[in-house]
């Protein structure tokens, strides 16, 4: 098992902003968004890899950043770094 998670800076002025556009994003990616907490900025996801998933979970914060943790039982942390650099790179872009 396998767990990731990194801070980043973001740049929104207000989480709200990033939390909405990462969920227009995130399918794009090939992740499923099951569950959010509007309040809490926080969106929690899984993306599909066959005969496993990696959850992850996305969090915008009030000091332009963002939280995004990940684990899987399967993947090793270059993987789940890999997956987190393109959400990471989307939100950005």
């Amino acid at each position: 098992m396998s767990q990731w998670e990194r801070v980043e800076n973001v740049p929104f002025n207000d989480p709200k902003e990033g939390y909405l556009k990462t969920l227009t994003i995130l399918p794009g990616l090939g992740m499923e968004i099951w569950k959010t907490r509007e309040i809490a900025n926080l969106i929690l996801a899984r993306k599909n890899m066959g005969d496993h998933s990696i959850q992850c979970n996305i969090m915008f914060n009030f000091n332009n950043t963002v939280s995004i943790s990940m684990d899987s039982e399967v993947d090793d942390e270059r993987t789940l770094d890999e997956l987190a650099s393109k959400i990471l790179a989307a939100i950005s872009g």
